[in-house]
């Protein structure tokens, strides 16, 4: 009896530590797939924390190329504002000088008007004179031969 209950008693033991055994051999189970999922983590996060540095790279690379690109439309901005003002310069300097030409241009016209009257009044003049001329020219060159006569005479006495 005494047998049996140590034998009773060591196989409730040995189940005990089978079932202990049991446990700690599902626990060690899961303490590997936990640490090859925490290597698993580890790797996922390494990964993605080399994809953030790139990304953070290529973000800094475009920002400086845009902040380039932003330099160089401001220099061209600046130029077109410059350019602009020239244009408009000078465009009020044609301007003046176009007023100044018309000016002269009116001036000249009103001159050229003038001396057209002014020609013309002479033409006038000048035809009246030749008609003149013409109708009394054969009595003055008469008179003229007359008065020579006489002079000549004159000389001969």
């Amino acid at each position: 009896n005494a047998c049996q209950n140590e034998l009773s008693q060591a196989k409730s033991e040995n189940n005990d530590k089978a079932k202990e055994f049991s446990y700690l051999k599902t626990k060690a189970k899961k303490c590997d797939e936990f640490e090859r999922e925490i290597i698993s983590l580890k790797e996922q996060i390494s990964k993605e924390k080399e994809n953030f540095e790139t990304k953070i790279l290529q973000i800094r690379a475009y920002t400086e190329a845009l902040s380039k690109e932003k330099i160089s439309l401001d220099e061209s901005l600046t130029n077109a504002k410059e350019m602009l003002q020239n244009l408009q310069q000078n465009e009020e300097k044609l301007k003046k000088v176009n007023d100044k030409n018309r000016t002269s241009l009116i001036e000249m016209q009103s001159v050229a008007s003038h001396w057209e009257n002014e020609a013309s009044e002479l033409r006038k003049i000048i035809e009246n004179n030749s008609m003149k001329m013409n109708s009394e020219g054969p009595f003055f060159k008469e008179k003229y031969e007359m008065i020579n006569r006489e002079a000549e005479e004159h000389k001969a006495k």
